[in-house]
């Protein structure tokens, strides 16, 4: 696990009964101006650290290495899923480099302009928005692209990808309009992505873990703007499936890790819902109450059987194979008034908890192993002090 404290960024090791002894990757990190960034590439080796516009990897496996530069210009990065593959943007516009094993390359240009920017799961395609989008392939020596033709309208998000990156999607007009799909494989061959009545169009996707569907909500002419109904459609056929109805009205929040099961904030009853998609017609089970303060953070466990959600400063585990059963309330500490942040360490083995302290100017770092809902104590094993993030090398599953 690695965090930014103060003008270091430390690292930890997670493989035992408890965190070892924080290690210093680099000292002397410069505040002010751009914020200080980390991320852990796909060899769960490598560490990517951009301090003010610098970007470095370094080995993480000892203290104090060697400051291998990227570029002394970076405004932007994010490294690949898998792979070696890194893009980041600097005045020039956007770029790509391979850094394997901690070696970077060679700056490939990809864009004129400072696009954003979408990696496929796959890790070797890449995809931005613009007047038309372009899917990238980093596969071949010399990185390549595709103009995704036609749009219907002038503008375009740049593109989610379906968990094993063969299908695409994106929003045309304004970036928010007119969903549409396509084949990583025919790019130019996208089609639009409809609700169940005749006239209304896609808006926001959520690919399925597992396999090629897409949930998405459903806008209405005249005006079309973005309702809280949703729809699920199978895009691995010739044509786009028709349309099932999720039976609720609100937010969708996840697809559960194994696909079988959505997670829905019911905006009539708030009310966290369950809705297996199995089902045919899919149904409902009822879970926890969403809280009066609502929910400021979810997330789900590597595993897919706890939910931790967070709101007005206590964090609550909740079991989702059994969704009567009173949510686990954790009171991490710091102010009363904060939302703690968190997240399971890909291995689904510890819970890392950023608990602010001192009116928000400094934090803490609270790990604790984890059985399903229990908790060991927890441990800080950072005092409060200006940090800022934390992250780790067991990534866990990308969400499309």
């Amino acid at each position: 696990m690695s965090g930014v404290a103060g003008d270091s960024l430390m690292v930890w090791d997670m493989d035992g009964l408890a965190p070892s002894e924080g290690r210093v990757l680099v000292s002397g990190l410069k505040w002010g101006g751009d914020a200080i960034g980390t991320q852990w590439a796909a060899d769960n080796k490598t560490v990517f650290l951009k301090n003010d516009k610098t970007l470095i990897a370094l080995d993480s496996t000892t203290a104090m290495p060697e400051q291998r530069v990227i570029t002394t210009s970076a405004l932007l990065y994010s490294r690949a899923p898998k792979g070696d593959g890194l893009i980041f943007d600097d005045d020039t516009g956007m770029n790509f480099v391979s850094v394997p094993g901690g070696l970077p390359g060679q700056p490939q240009h990809a864009e004129a302009i400072n696009a954003q920017w979408t990696w496929s799961p796959d890790g070797v395609h890449f995809g931005t928005e613009g007047v038309n989008v372009k899917l990238f392939d980093t596969s071949g020596p010399q990185l390549a692209s595709t103009d995704v033709y036609p749009l219907m309208r002038t503008y375009a998000s740049s593109p989610s990808f379906s968990h094993d990156g063969t299908y695409f999607a994106f929003n045309a007009g304004n970036g928010t309009q007119a969903l549409m799909y396509g084949s990583v494989a025919a790019p130019a061959d996208v089609k639009p992505l409809n609700g169940v009545m005749q006239g209304s169009e896609g808006r926001a996707a959520r690919w399925h873990p597992k396999k090629a569907l897409i949930a998405y909500n459903v806008a209405y002419p005249p005006n079309f703007e973005a309702t809280q109904e949703w729809v699920v459609a199978d895009v691995s056929g010739a044509e786009p499936s028709l349309p099932v109805v999720i039976p609720v009205t609100g937010d969708f929040l996840r697809w559960l890790p194994d696909g079988t099961t959505l997670l829905m904030l019911d905006a009539e009853h708030k009310q966290l819902t369950l809705v297996d998609m199995e089902a045919k017609p899919p149904t409902l089970a009822p879970f926890v109450p969403a809280p009066m303060a609502g929910i400021a953070y979810e997330t789900v466990s590597p595993d897919g059987k706890v939910l931790g959600y967070s709101t007005e400063g206590k964090l609550l585990l909740a079991d989702l194979n059994m969704p009567a059963t009173p949510p686990l309330s954790v009171n991490p500490g710091g102010q009363e008034d904060a939302t703690p942040y968190f997240a399971w360490t890909g291995d689904g083995q510890y819970l890392v908890i950023d608990v602010s302290s001192e009116t928000f100017e400094k934090a803490s770092i609270k790990v604790a192993k984890v059985d399903g809902r229990k908790l060991s104590e927890l441990v800080t094993i950072m005092a409060p002090r200006s940090v800022q993030g934390f992250g780790w090398s067991l990534q866990p599953p990308l969400t499309p």
